[in-house]
């Protein structure tokens, strides 16, 4: 069950966008459950948009897979274009399931939603959100993170942890009132919080505030 203090953090802003990572979307089945979540949360808040990242450890096995056919590193554009493939697959799964409990949803990859950012391949940085083909009527924008596209229209991707990139802009694109993650972390920290380590959590973080 979520902490009192984001439902509180909703109820003060009104409008929010999701991000659904990895941990909590493990496999195809996870999606019943996040569905159970946005169906309980789109009854009392305006979610304007859903960000996934890739299933579980979709990104390593993709990434595993791509260099076991390499004598070589992989060229970079194509192994971009092949590890956004993970987060496409969540993105859809959810739209179409979300749209078959009765909630409408729309799913859209980096292209559709055009994300466009340079073309630093396995690191780029997103440099303004379009939405050239995003209409209302369509229902929830289902986005999957991780990735962009350059003016050439090549995938590219953001580097780890990238969905979480992704979820920001759309909400400052979209003017969302709060972007709420949905992780295993419980917070923002200095450094993976794994078992046992001495990672700190921020309670607070400063930002700088740009015009896109």
């Amino acid at each position: 069950m979520a902490h009192k203090r984001y439902f509180d953090m909703i109820n003060k802003y009104g409008t929010c966008v999701l991000k659904i990572g990895g941990s909590q979307y493990p496999d195809v089945n996870a999606v019943y459950k996040i569905g159970e979540v946005v169906q309980s949360l789109s009854e009392q808040y305006q979610i304007k948009a859903i960000v996934v990242s890739a299933m579980g450890k979709t990104t390593s096995e993709l990434d595993a897979t791509a260099h076991s056919i390499t004598k070589k590193q992989p060229n970079k554009c194509a192994l971009d274009g092949y590890l956004a493939t993970g987060e496409i697959q969540s993105a859809a799964l959810l739209a179409m399931h979300l749209d078959d409990i009765g909630i409408p949803a729309h799913y859209y990859d980096a292209k559709s939603f055009g994300i466009l950012t340079d073309e630093n391949f396995g690191k780029a940085t997103i440099q303004k959100i379009t939405m050239p083909y995003v209409c209302p009527l369509n229902g929830i924008p289902v986005v999957a993170g991780f990735q962009g596209v350059t003016k050439y229209g090549d995938f590219t991707t953001l580097g780890r942890e990238g969905s979480d990139i992704t979820a920001v802009w759309v909400a400052t694109v979209l003017a969302a009132g709060c972007c709420w993650f949905f992780k295993n972390g419980g917070g923002i920290y200095d450094k993976a919080p794994n078992g046992g380590s001495d990672a700190k959590l921020f309670r607070e973080i400063s930002y700088t505030w740009w015009y896109i």
